[in-house]
């Protein structure tokens, strides 16, 4: 797999947040939303990567969760993509956690998958500038928006990487 699916599924968060900001989502409407784009993915995540995953730990070791790989992607991409807009309401703080995690994930993707090396290491590089706009006093904020968006890249990358359970450690 490339990193396309990758690229569609964050846009689609984005959109989610771009339409709830501009007419008022409620959280139920927003969290039907990602239920469907994350159920979505989970489809395409099982015809493309299978439902392997490696086990942190253990060498590279693989298991293959067959039908628990559908609960497990939804609460992999849920809790990641919620964890980090909650994440967002530290100055910065966000940006600094994922700024180390894309550097990890461009590091990991380069050997297996070269279009997820490029876009961690564009969204590592754009959180860089982003920090220097939202250092004290504070220019730039990035909001619902690009903190949903950001925990979708951490979230769908890890899993196109077959690394879910190694959010856990690094998310």
């Amino acid at each position: 797999p490339d990193g396309t699916a990758d690229c569609y599924f964050e846009f689609s968060l984005l959109l989610i947040e771009l339409v709830r900001e501009a007419e008022g989502f409620k959280i139920w409407q927003k969290f039907v939303c990602q239920l469907v784009l994350t159920i979505a993915f989970t489809i395409y995540c099982r015809k493309t990567v299978g439902t392997e995953v490696i086990l942190p730990f253990t060498g590279g070791k693989t298991w293959d969760m067959g039908w628990l790989y559908i609960p497990f992607v939804l609460f992999v991409v849920l809790g990641t993509d919620n964890g980090t807009n909650l994440t967002d309401g530290l100055d910065g703080l966000l940006s600094q956690v994922t700024i180390v995690i894309a550097f990890f994930l461009m590091l990991v993707s380069g050997r297996e998958n070269g279009g997820l090396a490029v876009i961690s290491g564009a969204v590592a590089g754009a959180l860089m500038g982003f920090l220097f706009y939202n250092s004290n006093p504070a220019s730039v904020f990035m909001g619902d928006t690009g903190s949903l968006a950001l925990g979708g890249f951490v979230a769908g990358t890890a899993l196109l990487l077959k690394m879910g359970w190694f959010i856990l450690l690094f998310g």
